[in-house]
């Protein structure tokens, strides 16, 4: 199982790399695609079972995907939820359906609104500077960073996604 909580930023430069299809290891989605975690986030025991796209994207805030997105403050929702609904106001926002498009940006524009409160927290709420500071941070400070940003979830445009089929 991934270590908690979701948002994370490991030394290595993560390349997406696919694993056999099955339920994400961090939220739980029984999807098409899943992709290998980066080892330095794996507790000793995994076998590194795959997660889906966008747990993959919270795992890897330096990811140029990652990077076009914003960290909202939504503590109320557990990481899970988040997941799903941005999964699905995502599909909603790429499909062909002009009304299915309209409803899934607003649900995507209400979760990214909520990135006002991590920037007056932490005077910014990009995905690159959350990412540069949890690689550089280590030890006790680090699990004290990671802890404060419990409740701080990922929040994609629809641009983020080369392939809307990696929602599968």
């Amino acid at each position: 199982m991934i270590q908690s909580p979701f948002l994370a930023a490991g030394p290595e430069k993560a390349v997406p790399r696919r694993v056999a299809a099955g339920v994400c290891q961090c939220c739980g989605w029984s999807g098409q695609t899943r992709l290998a975690p980066p080892p330095s986030l794996l507790a000793r025991d995994d076998t590194a079972d795959g997660v889906c796209l966008l747990c993959w994207l919270w795992l890897n805030l330096q990811n140029q995907s990652a990077r076009s997105g914003v960290l909202a403050w939504l503590p109320d929702l557990s990481p899970e939820s988040v997941i799903h609904l941005q999964r699905e106001a995502l599909r909603q926002s790429l499909s062909s359906q002009k009304s299915a498009q309209r409803e899934g940006r607003q649900v995507l524009v209400w979760l990214a609104r909520h990135r006002r409160e991590v920037r007056a927290r932490w005077k910014t709420c990009s995905p690159a500077d959350f990412s540069v500071l949890l690689a550089e941070t280590a030890g006790p400070r680090r699990a004290w960073l990671r802890k404060e940003l419990t409740g701080c979830a990922l929040i994609l445009p629809p641009s983020a996604l080369p392939d809307s089929h990696l929602l599968d």
